[in-house]
């Protein structure tokens, strides 16, 4: 703060107010900065999450329809025979 009023006794209250908004204006996006990295860090976290809990579903879910489409295989009553297109 010192420094902003020699710099307003040397240069005047004008270069004083550009040095003093520069600063502040500065401080302002070093702050957005931090907290627009934080919300990254956050993000990409819950997507990895995201990511890998779909992913784990997917393979479950196609299992499921590999092993249902095994058993409607040896059992064609069930299937009217669309099970054979499906393996196929």
């Amino acid at each position: 703060m010192e420094h902003l009023i020699e710099i307003g006794k040397v240069f005047g209250v004008p270069a004083m107010l550009i040095i003093f908004f520069i600063y502040r204006d500065w401080k302002r996006e070093e702050s957005l900065s931090a907290r627009l990295s934080e919300i990254e860090d956050y993000q990409r976290e819950k997507l990895e999450t995201l990511i890998t809990e779909s992913n784990n579903i997917i393979k479950d879910n196609s299992n499921a329809m590999k092993e249902l489409c095994i058993v409607l295989s040896e059992r064609p009553c069930l299937s009217n025979g669309s099970v054979q297109k499906v393996l196929k």
